[in-house]
């Protein structure tokens, strides 16, 4: 149950945006922003310290296909502070642009490094989304793998739109530095847009299931060099966004990739990841 809390608004302002100076790059209709790990850790942090909002989009080449023809993906992903490459293949893509994105950051990766950090600064977070189970699950593991890092509180993703205004009064008034979400689109764009000014969170990021499926020190990638039991699982993992740049390149459709070199063309609607 969700405790009683004051009017939404009354707490905090709402939080001025973070300045984000990164190189950007147009790419299928869309502005990322030539970012590293490092770089986006360290924008974080100040944007933590300065308490100024910062958003994170995330973009895999599902994404770059289908927020073409979603506007609410398109619409999150354009009001987002700073749009990394979630996917190997949207950096070739940019690569063959002329205008290559320094490396893949990965959203589960930057989980990882995010709460390593909050365990380093004392920072609080807040998990919201998935089920409960999920949900008990990643705040355990936090607490037993990063245990000064501060749990604000938690809440899973299962309410309607009638209880959001009492689950965003909970976050704001939770006093959280970071707003973790695992809730499958549009949900999490739609309640994203609707309170995160009101919220006051400075920041926010996704991966609770991965989170659980995932040890201490983030996803094990020894099988993919030969040293694990699931090798076919990370062969799949590596062998399937190859597929999928070639599958969104085959064949003129829909989005050019860049009009100053030969056309690349996005095509196929593909399935977006929903952590």
């Amino acid at each position: 149950m969700i405790r009683s809390l004051s009017p939404i608004g009354t707490a905090r302002p709402a939080l001025e945006r973070m300045p984000v100076t990164f190189r950007r790059v147009q790419l299928a209709g869309l502005t990322l922003h030539a970012a590293t790990m490092h770089d986006a850790l360290t924008l974080a942090d100040q944007a933590i310290r300065q308490r100024r909002r910062l958003a994170f989009g995330m973009v895999n080449i599902a994404k770059l296909v289908n927020a073409g023809r979603d506007p609410l993906l398109q619409d999150s992903l354009l009001k987002s502070d700073v749009v990394l490459a979630d996917g190997q293949p949207v950096v070739w893509l940019s690569r063959i642009q002329g205008e290559p994105l320094p490396e893949r950051v990965a959203g589960i990766d930057l989980m990882y490094r995010l709460l390593e950090l909050a365990n380093q600064r004392g920072h609080a977070v807040f998990l919201l989304g998935a089920t409960e189970a999920v949900n008990a699950a990643v705040a355990a593991r936090i607490q037993q793998c990063y245990p000064a890092c501060r749990l604000a509180g938690r809440r899973d993703g299962y309410f309607s739109e009638a209880e959001e205004a009492e689950v965003a009064r909970q976050i704001r008034d939770s006093g959280a530095d970071i707003l973790f979400v695992a809730m499958s689109p549009p949900r999490k764009e739609l309640f994203l847009r609707r309170w995160s000014d009101e919220m006051g969170i400075p920041m926010y990021s996704r991966g609770l299931r991965a989170a659980r499926r995932s040890g201490c020190k983030g996803p094990d990638w020894s099988g993919c060099i030969g040293f694990g039991k699931n090798r076919g699982e990370c062969g799949s993992a590596i062998w399937s966004p190859i597929q999928r740049l070639f599958r969104c390149c085959s064949r003129p459709s829909l989005h050019a990739v860049a009009d100053s070199r030969p056309r690349i063309r996005l095509h196929s609607k593909l399935p977006l990841d929903h952590a």
